[in-house]
């Protein structure tokens, strides 16, 4: 069975326990990187994309600076969620 699915039997019950304990994020690993890889391509869903694009325009005002990317405004995201933790 595929790792990233193997959280998933044909018993829903067994299935909601694993995935309630966040036993299928301790078995889906990253995938390992070529040397000299630095970037990696994510596909998001266009209300995911418009949502952020949004984002990303509230921090260049916030930040007064232009040329802010959206890796910076998806680090500023994930800095804000652990600071919150």
């Amino acid at each position: 069975m595929n790792r990233e699915y193997s959280a998933i039997t044909s018993n829903p019950t067994e299935t909601l326990n694993k995935l309630n304990t966040l036993d299928i994020l301790t078995e889906m690993t990253p995938k390992p990187r070529k040397h000299g890889v630095k970037k990696r391509n994510i596909v998001l869903k266009i209300q995911t994309y418009e949502r952020l694009q949004r984002y990303l325009l509230e921090l260049i005002q916030r930040r007064g600076d232009p040329r802010i990317t959206f890796d910076e405004a998806i680090n500023a995201l994930l800095d804000e969620h652990e600071e919150r933790r």
